[in-house]
């Protein structure tokens, strides 16, 4: 419920925080000030979470190395996110790119990567390893349905508010882009972070099939 919620409000300040950068720098520099500030805001976010998230796992073995006493090094799978990170590039990239038809090649790759991925994880776990997803959680039915809504949300919100920012970059003029797009998308946010508030006390039982 909390990472819904922290999207719901990203999404609501996003567009008014980029496009105050895109007012303040100009068309040109503007959206590439909107883009690069990603960086330092993901420098940010990655210290505040090692200071701020759980991470019990790891603490406590930080705490014990700094006994004295010796624990395993954490499972990175580096294998894994390799293949997953393949997969999903050449996934995504034909529909980024314009030009020849032979990106589209990359389409029956990035599945031979998925798939050859998923057997990676399966045997990665049968050898007593901790794979990056544990095919085994895809037998609880919440879960399923949970990673299928998921995903599926996933698939279309972003490319959603993206397309729907340039539109109304498009349509209104340049300087009230920036308050129009977040009056537009607060409804959208506000209706997400409610949802993310009650999900968890008020969850959906998946249907008898």
């Amino acid at each position: 419920s909390l990472f819904g919620l922290v999207i719901s409000v990203s999404v609501a300040i996003g567009p008014l925080f980029a496009g105050s950068i895109i007012a303040l720098l100009g068309p040109e520099l503007g959206w590439r000030g909107a883009f690069l500030i990603d960086g330092p805001l993901g420098l940010i976010a990655l210290v505040m979470a090692l200071r701020w998230l759980p991470f019990e796992t790891e603490r406590h073995r930080r705490r014990e190395r700094a006994k004295g006493a010796t624990t395993e090094s954490p499972d990175l799978d580096p294998v894994g996110a390799v293949l997953v990170a393949g997969a999903v590039l050449c996934l995504m990239t034909p529909f980024m790119m314009r030009g020849a038809w032979e990106r589209w090649l990359l389409l029956p790759l990035g599945i031979a990567l998925a798939v050859a991925w998923v057997v990676w994880e399966r045997r990665y776990q049968s050898r007593g390893r901790e794979p990056m997803v544990r095919m085994d959680l895809f037998r609880y039915p919440s879960f399923s349905f949970g990673t299928a809504i998921s995903a599926t949300q996933f698939l279309g919100g972003a490319s959603t508010f993206a397309i729907l920012a340039l539109f109304l970059f498009a349509v209104w003029a340049f300087r009230r882009e920036r308050t129009v797009t977040a009056v537009v998308l607060a409804g959208a946010a506000q209706a997400s972070a409610i949802a993310s508030c009650n999900w968890s006390r008020n969850p959906v039982a998946p249907p008898a099939w």
